[in-house]
């Protein structure tokens, strides 16, 4: 950040010194209750950072650590050993002391991407990739005390800028006190934990603590993770980590009160995101091997708070799953949550077609949710080579593979709707992939194909399909 409000200091006669001294004991007070100052960091004072290795921000950060100030030329370098040259993100938050309310002007010039958050709006927004030919500004009016600034950046490829600045539009310059986030480390320790605390219950906004946490093992009763700066109810928290594992299966277990979500490898294996009191939730099985990113996102609502995540080995490396199949009998897996996370919670065979309404019923009481359940269905299907149109009819997200080829894509919340689609195949076993999600209320899915040109006959192969009786 360009250094604001300096003035070169030169020397001066005597007599010119003693003129100066005349001059400022003759100035109200008022005038030297600010005396001009830059916003940039001094010391160990600066902007906690997060680099990723995408250009989502999404997942565990690939490196944290402290940067002075945000003005980074890299050219078509990178930060960090750790971070690559291209298809990076970065996020930068501070906190800073405003000691008098008044007008301020931002700017940010990036290569690509970019936009700015103050006190948790959106005040500038670039995100999208450009040169560093054209610099964003806005203007905010602040009042005095504390106020967050988030600063985030993506880079696509070649030349990699992001320049913020900021000052008073008017008057005598007046020089926030950067008050950054308690640190934590420079890079995250091995078996460390970045621990993320808000105000909140919904994770929303920056972080009133950010910290390191040597494990997810907390129970602080009816208190507060840090008094005085997190509330007892109503506060959420965000732990992320990378663990080194080696090969074999692993099942996660939170113990929490009140709610909890963890990601393994950025897929949500524990889903318990609800208001209850004690309890202990569970993954499936998921195989693992190495430098695995691990979130848990928990929230307090009101009462006693706890959180607890272990994990362990369950098995050995896992065999390859077996290929589907062929003739009349579907795979079935069916997950309790909408995206196919984790490991199934009921895996069976199931013959014929593929033609469910289960209403407002699961697929198997007891051990599969009425809501926000998932499934995937694999056959491969003796066909004659052809082109063949594939229907659907669903309520509510579907995707179907045929001879690995995503063919009919409508992944989204609806009600009974039927789609369609036409493919060539040729002749021999093809392999079929539906995959199915119900979020809430009736749950849907049927599934039927017919021979359209070529070939010698049509249906089902191994089994010829009934013509559906599409609803809506």
């Amino acid at each position: 950040m360009r250094t604001l409000f300096s003035r070169p200091i030169t020397h001066r006669p005597a007599h010119w010194l003693a003129l100066a001294i005349l001059l400022l004991s003759l100035l109200p007070a008022t005038a030297l209750a600010h005396p001009a100052a830059a916003p940039a960091a001094q010391g160990d004072e600066g902007w906690l950072a997060s680099y990723w290795n995408n250009t989502t921000l999404s997942g565990a950060p690939i490196l944290t650590r402290i940067d002075p100030d945000v003005n980074f030329n890299w050219g078509l370098g990178s930060p960090a050993p750790e971070v690559g040259v291209d298809n990076f993100s970065a996020r930068w938050t501070r906190t800073v002391q405003i000691p008098a309310a008044g007008q301020y002007r931002f700017t940010l010039n990036s290569d690509d991407g970019a936009r700015l958050f103050v006190d948790g709006e959106l005040v500038i927004n670039a995100w999208y990739d450009h040169g560093p030919s054209r610099t964003f500004a806005a203007t905010r009016t602040l009042s005095a005390g504390s106020h967050e600034l988030r600063v985030e950046y993506y880079e696509r490829r070649g030349a990699a800028v992001v320049r913020f600045g900021w000052q008073p539009t008017g008057g005598l310059p007046v020089a926030p006190a950067p008050t950054p986030l308690p640190p934590p480390s420079a890079k995250l320790p091995a078996g460390q934990w970045r621990g993320e605390y808000f105000n909140n219950r919904d994770l929303l906004g920056t972080p009133a603590l950010v910290r390191n946490d040597a494990a997810v093992d907390f129970n602080w009763g009816m208190g507060s993770p840090a008094t005085g700066v997190i509330g007892a109810d109503n506060f959420s928290a965000r732990w992320t980590s990378t663990l080194n594992l080696p090969s074999g299966v692993y099942r996660f277990r939170a113990t929490v009160d009140d709610g909890v979500r963890v990601f393994v490898n950025d897929r949500l294996v524990i889903d318990g995101w609800r208001v209850q009191a004690a309890a202990t939730l569970e993954s499936g099985d998921i195989a693992l091997s190495g430098a695995v990113p691990v979130r848990v996102e928990y929230f307090e609502a009101t009462g006693e708070a706890r959180i607890t995540l272990t994990w362990f080995l369950t098995g050995g490396a896992p065999p390859p799953p077996p290929p589907p199949p062929a003739g009349d009998v579907w795979t079935a897996e069916y997950f309790n949550n909408a995206d196919l996370g984790g490991a199934p919670v009921l895996v069976r065979a199931e013959g014929g077609s593929i033609n469910y309404n289960w209403g407002t019923g699961s697929p198997a009481p007891g051990i599969v949710n009425s809501d926000f359940f998932s499934a995937r269905w694999n056959r491969a299907v003796n066909l004659a080579g052809g082109t063949y149109r594939f229907r659907v009819a669903v309520d509510d997200a579907v995707r179907l593979f045929v001879n690995n080829a995503l063919i009919i894509d409508q992944w989204r919340q609806q009600g009974v709707t039927e789609f369609s689609a036409e493919i060539a195949l040729p002749a021999g076993a093809i392999p079929i992939r539906l995959e199915y999600a119900d979020f809430t209320g009736d749950a849907v899915i049927r599934l039927s194909w017919e021979l359209v040109s070529g070939g010698g006959g049509g249906g089902g192969g191994g089994g010829s399909m009934p013509e559906p009786s599409w609803s809506r």
